[in-house]
């Protein structure tokens, strides 16, 4: 009998998770219990194909002007130095904050990377929203647990996350989740841990 790559003597007992095919037909047409047969040395080969990968339902199409629109919205927010501040005066608070000596960039590179703090991409540097700052520049002691929750980029920009930080939520009256994590940590975290969940 040939052996091909993939394929397999339908000899005795043997188990499977997929769904074999045998000339045209599937195994639980010909065996009644799919997960395990016995059956004599025939000289029938079976394929055993892999069960079917769990299926995603991709996000329903943006409209240009929508996508554009958050392109806008998404760089105002960046851009805004009442909001956010750039790697280098981060970097500079931290190394004063924990005594510490080095490059700035390099410092807030290195905190961001770890998840202590929240940086997110605007095309040319990483900027950091100053909510998550105590007024000494030292982070907040429940920001990394915000970062954990936080909506995720595959492209790691965590421009996702900006949008969401920055809109309101009528879960928070009416207010962004921006504004009340410094004085309420724990329900923004729990808020955001529900969106993940489509709650």
């Amino acid at each position: 009998m040939r052996h091909f790559p993939g394929v397999t003597n339908l000899c005795g007992s043997w188990s499977y998770g997929g769904y074999p095919k045998m000339r045209g037909a599937t195994l639980p047409a010909i065996v009644p219990d799919r997960h395990q047969a016995t059956l004599p040395c025939v000289g029938i080969a079976v394929v055993k194909i892999d069960p079917p990968a769990r299926y995603i339902e991709p996000p329903p199409p943006q409209s240009r002007h929508a996508d554009n629109a958050a392109k806008r919205l998404l760089q105002s927010l960046l851009a805004d130095p009442r909001l956010f501040e750039s790697s280098e005066s981060v970097g500079l608070a931290l190394l004063k904050v924990t005594e510490a000596s080095g490059d700035p960039k390099l410092e807030s590179t290195r905190w961001r990377r770890k998840g202590w703090i929240f940086g997110a991409w605007d095309g040319r540097h990483f900027r950091y929203p100053r909510f998550q700052f105590g007024p000494e520049g030292r982070p907040l002691s429940s920001i990394a647990a915000l970062v954990d929750v936080l909506p995720r980029d595959s492209d790691g920009s965590n421009n996702d996350a900006v949008l969401w930080l920055f809109a309101p939520d009528a879960a928070l009256d009416g207010r962004t989740p921006a504004e009340v994590f410094p004085e309420d940590a724990d329900r923004v975290i729990n808020l955001a841990r529900q969106r993940a969940h489509g709650n």
